[in-house]
């Protein structure tokens, strides 16, 4: 399932489920539950231990726009002053850098 980040990470292994609900900022989310522990964390289980890039750090609150898709997290870049409405850990070049094959394919 894309939305679980499946296409990217594979399944969630136990004892992790995909959960939607909401967060702290009343934001309608995929939020991700360790059974075993019982805590509801909002990235998936296997960002967890993936830095943000360097310059780049979560905007906690803002105001949602149409442009933004329905589940998204927003970031700021304080060197280069820019925004954008996904995780830079999930960029072609950071999954790269972690050593992870990336191809390209054209839709025809």
């Amino acid at each position: 399932m894309v939305m679980d980040g499946e296409a990217l990470f594979g399944s969630i292994p136990p004892p992790w489920t995909a959960q939607i609900g909401t967060d702290a900022d009343n934001r309608v989310r995929v939020m991700y539950y360790n059974e075993e522990v019982g805590t509801l964390y909002r990235d998936h289980q296997r960002l967890q231990e993936v830095p943000v890039p360097l310059g780049w750090e979560e905007v906690t609150e803002w105001k949602k726009s149409r442009a933004d898709p329905l589940y998204c997290k927003r970031f700021y870049n304080k060197e280069t002053d820019e925004t954008i409405n996904w995780d830079p850990r999930l960029s072609p070049e950071a999954f790269r850098e972690r050593g992870v094959p990336i191809e390209t394919i054209t839709l025809v």
